[in-house]
C-alpha cells in the first residue's frame, strides 16, 4: 500500500496581507515541506482550502493555479470557515503520496494490484482506503 502523508492547517506567515499573497505564502510553505519530506506538488492527492470569506475565491484560485503543475491539478474542495487567527484569509490541508513508487502504485489498473490491497467498496476517487478499520466500517 502506498505511503501517504498529510499536511494539516498550513496558514500564512505573520505579516503577510491579502488573499493572493497569503495563498502564495502558504503554498510556498507546503512546497518546502513536501521537498523536505522527499516529495513534491505533483504527488498531491487532495487539498481542502478554507477561506475566511468566499469573496476571496478568485484571488486564492489565481495563486493556486499558478502553483499547481499544468494538467496535474489534484482534486480540491474549497469552503468558507471561521479561521483561528482573524488575520488569516486562507488555510490549506492536503494529502500527498510520499514517494514516486507510491505514485506509480496508484496508476496501476486495479486488476494488476495484489488482491488484498483492493478496497472492497472504492471511495469516490476509486482509490483505496489506508486502513482495515475503514474497510471494516464500509462493510457494515
Amino acid at each position: 500500500m502506498p505511503e501517504k502523508r498529510h499536511l494539516a492547517g498550513e496558514a500564512p506567515s505573520v505579516g503577510v496581507e491579502g488573499i493572493g499573497a497569503q495563498t502564495a505564502d502558504v503554498l510556498a510553505t507546503i512546497a518546502r515541506l513536501l521537498d523536505e519530506g522527499g516529495s513534491d506538488k505533483r504527488r498531491v492527492l487532495m487539498a481542502t482550502i478554507y477561506l475566511a470569506d468566499m469573496a476571496d475565491y478568485a484571488g486564492m484560485n489565481e495563486a493556486w493555479d499558478a502553483w499547481v503543475p499544468e494538467g496535474d491539478d489534484p482534486p480540491r474542495a474549497t469552503v468558507e470557515a471561521r479561521l483561528v487567527n482573524p488575520s488569516w484569509r486562507v488555510e490549506i490541508v492536503l494529502s500527498q503520496l510520499a514517494s514516486e513508487t507510491a505514485a506509480l502504485w496508484l496508476t496501476l489498473p486495479f486488476a494488476r494490484r495484489p488482491a488484498d490491497s483492493l478496497h472492497p467498496l472504492p471511495h469516490a476517487t476509486n482509490r483505496h482506503c489506508d486502513g482495515a478499520a475503514c474497510c471494516e466500517n464500509r462493510r457494515t
